[in-house]
C-alpha cells in the first residue's frame, strides 16, 4: 500500500473530520516511516563501510517483534527533529527531548525500562495530533505547534510570521476551494 492509496481509501469515507483526521495520521505515520527508512539506510550504509559481509534484508510485518521497536525508533526520531528545529519549547513540559526519546526507544521491552515497545510511538502521534497543525508539512513543507498557554502568543506569531515570510517563494498558491 502506498501513502496515496492509503489517503484515497480514507478519502472514501462519508464524514469529512473523519476523513481529514484518518488522512492526517497516515501522512504522519509515512513522515515517521520514511524518516525511519533514511535513518536505517544511513546506518546500513556506515555499517557496509565497516563490514564486507552482504547486508541481510529484513522484512517486517505488523506482527513482527521489531515492528514496535521501529516504532518507536520513528517516533524517537521525530522528537529529534522537532527538537533540531526548535519546536520542543512550545511543547508541553513532559514531552521528551530527542536523546531522551532515543534512549527511551533503545531501552523498551528490556528488564530496566517501564516502556514497553510502541509506548513511545503512542506517546508521538498524541502529541502531534494535539500540538501541531496536521496540514502544515503538506502546505507549508514544514511542521507548525499550536501554541500553549504556557508560551506567548506574540512570540508564537512572530516566529511563525519570520517563518512564513522567508518561505514566501516556496510555498505553492494557497487559493479558497
Amino acid at each position: 500500500m502506498t501513502k496515496q492509496s492509503a489517503v484515497a481509501e480514507v478519502e472514501d469515507a462519508p464524514d469529512e473530520g473523519v476523513v481529514h483526521f484518518w488522512a492526517a495520521v497516515i501522512r504522519e505515520a509515512w513522515r515517521a516511516a520514511d524518516t525511519t527508512a533514511r535513518f536505517c539506510a544511513d546506518a546500513k550504509g556506515q555499517e557496509a563501510k565497516l563490514s564486507a559481509s552482504p547486508p541481510v534484508p529484513l522484512a517486517v510485518v505488523a506482527d513482527h517483534p521489531v515492528h514496535d521497536h521501529l516504532r518507536d525508533l520513528g517516533a524517537a526520531l521525530r522528537f529529534s527533529q522537532w527538537a533540531r528545529a526548535g519546536l520542543t519549547e512550545f511543547l508541553p513540559a513532559d514531552v521528551p527531548t530527542g536523546s531522551e526519546a532515543m534512549d527511551r526507544a533503545r531501552k523498551a521491552g528490556r528488564d530496566d525500562s517501564t516502556d514497553v515497545p510502541g509506548k513511545l510511538a503512542e506517546e508521538q502521534l498524541d502529541v502531534w495530533l494535539s500540538d501541531f497543525a496536521w496540514d502544515a508539512p503538506e502546505i507549508l513543507g514544514a511542521d507548525v505547534v499550536n501554541t500553549h498557554d504556557s508560551v506567548a502568543s506574540d512570540e508564537f506569531l512572530d516566529r511563525l510570521a519570520e517563518f512564513l515570510w522567508s518561505r514566501r517563494h516556496e510555498l505553492p498558491n494557497i487559493e479558497d476551494e
